[in-house]
Order: structure tokens, then sequence, then C-alpha cells
């Protein structure tokens, strides 16, 4: 069975960045950001679902229309919530079908690597072994810059996912983009690999 980690933080923290670097020690790595949108964009029963839900306007030929689905899910408003509770749970079920698809095509890897922003708000850390956080004092910066939002918007995503001190993680790691994250993503590596 495949050792599994989970590796979260807020927008902009450099989770991906971080990922990148247990990627090139030997992790294999899943997204499941990016899985999210690629189901709900190749699974029909799930198209099927959001559709009958939110009406055909979820899909601009095909694909997720990322626009009206931001202002489902991130308004701000009582309905908006309710809204991404909802799409959080009906899509995170095929998420982790494909999960598990992708981890009986890995068996022979070290461990993998779960990417989520929503690790914990999906559940996805049941599937966890150990779970990495990671911080960094500069992230809505980075996100404001990054993803052309301002700080309203970063604030109401921020709304949105359980507060960190609620959560338990087994690993933190302090995102300062320099050599010390580095050694501290080696290090984790090994307490995976040995531990």
């Amino acid at each position: 069975m495949n050792k599994i980690i989970g590796i979260t933080g807020l927008m902009g923290s450099g989770k991906t960045y971080i990922s990148h670097e247990f990627e090139k020690l030997g992790a294999v790595l899943y997204n499941s950001d990016k899985a999210a949108k690629r189901v709900q964009e190749t699974n029909e029963n799930l198209k099927r679902v959001l559709i009958d839900k939110f009406g055909s306007k979820y899909y601009i030929d095909g694909k997720v229309n990322s626009e009206f689905v931001r202002n489902l899910i991130f308004s701000g408003t009582e309905k908006s919530y309710d809204n991404l509770y909802w799409i959080t749970e009906v899509v995170s079920v095929f998420v982790k079908i494909d999960f598990v698809e992708f981890c009986k095509q890995h068996k022979d890897a070290p461990y993998i690597l779960a990417e989520s922003a929503i690790l914990f708000e999906s559940r996805f850390n049941q599937l966890c072994h150990k779970t990495i956080n990671v911080k960094s004092t500069n992230a809505m910066n980075v996100a404001i810059s990054r993803d052309n939002i301002n700080q309203d918007d970063w604030h109401i995503r921020m709304k949105t996912q359980i507060p960190e001190e609620d959560k338990e993680f087994d690993y933190i790691i302090e995102n300062d983009y320099t050599n010390n994250v580095i050694n501290k993503v080696k290090e984790i590596h090994n307490s995976i690999i040995n531990g």
C-alpha cells in the first residue's frame, strides 16, 4: 500500500513550489486541485449533476466556466458558502475515486504527495498517513499579485477554509524561498522514507 502524504497551505503560501521540491527527491505528485477541474470536465456523471444543480452556464464548450463558478462560491454571501460546501462535497467524491486509481498506477512509488488547497475541508486528509502545512508570511501579497485579486477577495476565500489552528499537521514548512526551505524538505523527505 502506498504511503500517502498530504500537503496544503493558504493561497500564495508556495505549496506547489514546495511540492515540486519533494518531487525532485522522488515523491510522486498528485495535484488534487487540478484533478478536481479535470474530473469536472471529463466525468459525464459529475457534469450532469453540476448542470442539474447550477445550470448549463457552469460550462463553456465543455470546460468549467471559471468566472461563473467563482461568482457562485466566492461572493461572500451565505449562499456562496453553501454552494462551495456543496461543490466540494460532490466533486471530492469523484476526485477520491480518481486518486485511488492514481495510487494503483504508482504502487511502486516511495510515497505519494497529495497536494490540495482544501485538504481538510474535503476530508482528503483522512486518506493521508502524514500531513504537511506550508506557511508564508507573504502569502496574501503573492496571491493578490499572482491571481489578480484584491485583499477583500483573499479574505473571503480564507473564510471558506477551516482555520489553520483547528488543523493538526505532522510537519510545518515556513516558506521563505531560501535554502532553509530546501533543507527542511530534505529533512521531511528522509523522515517519511525512513519512518
